[in-house]
């Protein structure tokens, strides 16, 4: 499995250093960091550019993360199989991770937090997702909104239950 891995980067620089380093997979995968501070892009247009260069480079599935996510070990690969799972129970067309970073005074005590799988939770955190980059021929691009990621994310969801 070949995975695209966004990180818009607006100004959280050492942390999204942090976030790289944190990657752990088993699977192939492509990093494309967007410095989108350098633009002045909203958040949806740079999440926008990052799914259109995986789906570009025929990535099976696009990561797209805040620029001061911390993966635990078997993070992504647990997004990976359950989302496979999941998809072929037609169950959904995105997946997102859990923040557990409240749980922990240090961030870095994360790293060896044992994800239970069988919490999947309904509503989405886009500070961590996971899609087919296909998905956007379904349901079109993330509005480009200069407002917050918040408003242009609910509208995209919007749309999925009639097309996805």
């Amino acid at each position: 499995m070949r995975i695209g891995i966004v990180i818009p980067v607006l100004n959280q620089f050492e942390k999204a250093v942090q976030a790289i380093q944190s990657i752990q997979t088993e699977h192939t995968f492509e990093i494309k960091v967007i410095p989108n501070y350098q633009y002045g892009w909203s958040v949806s247009r740079a999440w926008n550019n990052g799914i259109d260069w995986s789906l570009r480079r025929h990535h099976s599935l696009t990561l797209v993360i805040n620029d001061d996510i911390l993966f635990t070990p078997q993070t992504i690969d647990n997004l990976v199989v359950n989302f496979c799972r999941l998809e072929q129970e037609d169950k959904l067309a995105l997946l997102t991770g859990n923040n557990i970073r409240d749980l922990f005074s240090d961030p870095f005590e994360t790293l060896i937090y044992a994800t239970d799988v069988k919490s999947l939770q309904e509503r989405p955190d886009f500070s961590c997702f996971m899609i087919r980059p296909t998905l956007v021929k379904k349901i079109g691009y993330f509005e480009d909104r200069k407002s917050t990621r918040l408003n242009s994310s609910h509208e995209w969801i919007s749309r999925m239950p009639s097309s996805a």
